[in-house]
């Protein structure tokens, strides 16, 4: 009977410890989702913008991915380019306030705060 007990401590003891590895897991994948920095070669202006938003990407020729999202995460836009300065109508956009701009340049991702009027 105490060995029986024995061993489902230890599995439970087991359990607990993926758990909270897996739960480790998780913080060391958000924290490295939320310390992507801004690139110093990608900029965006005008902000707050109402008509075009220009963002400048640096070196062109390199593949780039710019998506916009909403602050609830939902994506309004999404366009390659390989040009090294690319504009955007946001006129026609239905989300008004802040949005979150993410270029994704190879091994470069920089996510930009913008404020659509």
């Amino acid at each position: 009977m105490k060995r029986l007990l024995y061993q489902g401590n230890r599995k439970r003891r087991s359990i607990i410890e993926v758990n909270h590895k897996l739960e480790h897991y998780k913080q060391n994948v958000r924290d490295m989702l939320l310390s992507v920095t801004m690139s110093s070669n990608v900029s965006i202006f005008p902000n707050p913008a109402s008509e075009k938003l220009i963002i400048t990407l640096g070196e062109s020729g390199d593949l780039a991915l710019i998506n916009i999202y909403t602050i609830y995460g939902h994506l309004i836009y999404s366009e390659h380019t390989t040009n090294s300065q690319m504009k955007v109508d946001v006129s026609g956009l239905k989300t008004k306030g802040l949005v979150i701009v993410k270029v994704d340049k190879r091994q470069e991702i920089s996510n930009l705060k913008v404020v659509l009027q």
